[in-house]
């Protein structure tokens, strides 16, 4: 491998080491997806909240992740239609 490649690895791999990152998020009853898609959020990933169909969200439907201070916002929830929101 040459010195110049060689450098370019390395300096990926101590990038990687610094990379903030949040846990995954789950919810029952829908679906959330990351802006950029990602499996592992990190800093300034967008999680968007939709729930599946006879639910509703009860929250904020999207969340940032603000890397080692964890997700901006609180989880919400998706409800069935018929239960009363708190």
């Amino acid at each position: 491998m040459h010195a110049c490649m060689s450098m370019q690895y390395t300096m990926i791999i101590i990038m990687s080491l610094f990379v903030e990152t949040c846990e995954a998020l789950s919810d029952v009853n829908g679906v959330i997806t990351y802006e950029p898609a990602t499996n592992t959020p990190v800093a300034r990933t967008v999680a968007t909240y939709t729930c599946n169909e006879g639910y509703r969200l009860d929250g904020q439907a999207k969340r940032v992740c603000q890397g080692s201070s964890g997700w901006t916002g609180i989880q919400p929830l998706c409800v069935g239609k018929n239960v009363a929101m708190l």
